[in-house]
């Protein structure tokens, strides 16, 4: 059954999944690799915000120099400047990696390169909805038997010899 996504957002149709979850689909591999830019950037700013307040307590009390105002300030736009080096470097290494990795599903199944991407999140309730996941065959005769015990290899071989 197809239910239709948000257009604006660059999504067309969305899909159930095996587990019944709510899958939406980009329009095309461009979109998805487009969304794919915009999530690494959203992750290496996180990273780099909660870098920022870290790096400046750990600097401030390992500064070797007077604490006034201008040398606090001075430090704050020290930090600032790291987390911006942080920030593209995380970008710049995180964006190549989720496209890539879509532009190899799409290559490998061509429907593959429209689904949700490697880091995206699913919609609500989609972790923790009681979806066991598929079922496991056990064999009753095994469940509660334990395994046999074997000799070792050298008593093994000397019962053979004698």
């Amino acid at each position: 059954m197809a239910v239709q996504g948000c257009v604006a957002a660059g999504r067309g149709p969305a899909t159930r999944g095996t587990t019944g979850a709510l899958v939406l689909l980009h329009r095309s591999v461009r979109d998805g690799a487009i969304a794919d830019v915009g999530r690494a950037i959203a992750m290496a700013l996180g990273g780099a915000l909660a870098f920022a307040p870290v790096e400046y307590v750990l600097t401030l009390g390992a500064y070797a120099g007077a604490s006034g105002t201008t040398s606090k300030l001075e430090l704050a736009a020290l930090t600032a400047t790291l987390s911006l080096l942080l920030l593209l470097g995380l970008a710049a290494v995180t964006a190549p990696i989720l496209v890539l990795h879509r532009l190899i599903r799409a290559r490998v199944t061509p429907a593959g390169g429209r689904t949700p991407g490697l880091a995206s999140i699913g919609p609500l309730g989609s972790a923790g909805d009681g979806d066991p996941g598929p079922p496991v065959r056990v064999d009753p005769d095994r469940v509660h038997r334990p395994r046999e015990r074997r000799p070792p290899l050298r008593l093994a071989l000397r019962a053979r010899r004698t």
